[in-house]
């Protein structure tokens, strides 16, 4: 690459609620706009693993080395033996998968949309975890105006949620509107079939015409455009559509 700016960096955004993974275009063509998924987020109030060896790095070279050492050992074993399990189990292992799962990551969903600028314009929350550790967020086409729709994937799950998210009509300037809308739940399409999958398994239910209520994953939006910026506030600002 060349011009001015060749061999810099600078920070494009920061104060981020937790860390994230991937920086994918949206389908928006009237703004340049990106989806990015937070594929741990985090919680001042609620102190992760993570969080407490955050300035311990000897604690987490041991630990680490511990669980490689012992991954690629059960690896071994499985191969021995020739049970694929205790293979996977190794390799979780070693690679701290199990570890990342188990004891850092905080079980709560949460995708964010940011403007060219890197200003976070709105976000969408799994609050009780059903759809947690999300590394993937691809805008596909809509055939309405008043729809998007989002492909969301995690490296933890076998599974792919097709999100139908329908366009609240607001009126930025009107508060009250936002008040009234703030009762309603995001729609999701139980047409595709492991969107489907992913609601049985989670123990919601779809009524008889294939539209179902999934009550942890709401779509968030901030008037003010702040959302979810500062990490102790970020999980106040929320209006529910």
């Amino acid at each position: 690459m060349d011009g001015p700016k060749k061999g810099t960096s600078e920070i494009w955004v920061e104060n981020l609620p937790g860390e994230s993974d991937h920086l994918i275009r949206s389908a928006d063509k009237t703004k340049e706009t990106y989806w990015m998924p937070i594929v741990n987020a985090r919680n001042q109030s609620k102190p992760n693993l993570l969080d407490f060896m955050s300035d311990k790095p000897y604690l987490r070279k041991e630990l680490l080395d511990i669980y490689a050492k012992m991954g690629s050992r059960v690896e071994q074993l499985g191969q021995q033996y020739q049970n694929e399990q205790l293979e996977r189990l190794g390799f979780q292992l070693k690679t701290s998968l199990q570890f990342y799962q188990q004891n850092i990551g905080n079980n709560y969903g949460l995708i964010l949309e940011l403007d060219a600028n890197g200003n976070i314009l709105g976000s969408l929350h799994s609050v009780a975890g059903v759809n947690s550790f999300i590394s993937e967020a691809l805008e596909g086409e809509s055939d309405s105006p008043n729809e998007r729709v989002l492909y969301i994937g995690s490296f933890g799950y076998p599974h792919i949620l097709k999100l139908v998210i329908r366009k609240p009509a607001i009126d930025v300037a009107s508060r009250l509107a936002v008040a009234a809308a703030a009762q309603a739940q995001t729609i999701v399409s139980l047409n595709d079939a492991a969107a489907l999958r992913m609601i049985q398994r989670s123990g919601y239910s779809n009524d008889t015409n294939g539209i179902g209520m999934i009550s942890p994953l709401l779509l968030q939006q901030s008037l003010n455009g702040t959302a979810a910026v500062q990490m102790p506030h970020w999980s106040s600002v929320r209006h529910r559509y």
